[in-house]
């Protein structure tokens, strides 16, 4: 079966709440575009997550290696640069007071996440579908690229605001 035909047979084999998640995220991706008022902590609900996501992939199913856990480690500091790069250009303002940072909104999440949740959910179809490929580092680091740039993207993301948060004169955003 060729790559876009694997493709389309795991999006018609895909749980239905799989595409209710999808249609979520995207419109949650729409809403982050948008200025808003949130806290660290919940800025950092999403790298945590995709954080653990990864680790618990990467211990659980694929073979564990120095190979393995380089390339993450790697492909996640490559993303945390790339995610501090991008938001330097998105300064926040901060109330320490409250415990809020005002951040300007971006494209990222609507970017990067349905997109992610679209890899993942073939890459996991497609081991599935053959469990050999377990074994195959091309495709094993693969995925284990493609999470830790994604994870690292929203790490650097979340340093930058948290930084900024940390040392810009707070104000009443009330």
């Amino acid at each position: 079966m060729g790559g876009m035909a694997v493709v389309i047979e795991a999006l018609r084999e895909a749980p239905w709440w799989g595409y209710v998640l999808f249609a979520y995220l995207v419109m949650r991706g729409f809403r982050v575009r948008r200025p808003r008022l949130l806290s660290p902590a919940r800025m950092a609900v999403l790298p945590a997550i995709l954080l653990f996501w990864g680790g618990w992939r990467l211990a659980t199913q694929f073979p564990l290696s120095s190979l393995m856990l380089g390339a993450w480690v790697i492909c996640m500091v490559g993303g945390t640069a790339c995610g501090a790069v991008l938001a330097l250009d998105s300064p926040i303002r901060a109330d320490r007071e409250r415990g809020l940072l005002w951040h300007p909104g971006d494209a990222l999440f609507l970017g990067l996440i349905p997109l992610f949740l679209v890899v993942k959910y073939v890459f996991g179809y497609v081991f599935e579908a053959d469990p050999q490929l377990l074994q195959s580092p091309v495709f094993y680091l693969t995925e284990t690229a493609v999470s830790g740039l994604v994870t690292g993207t929203f790490l650097g993301r979340f340093g930058v605001a948290l930084h900024q948060y940390r040392t810009v004169r707070s104000e009443s955003l009330g």
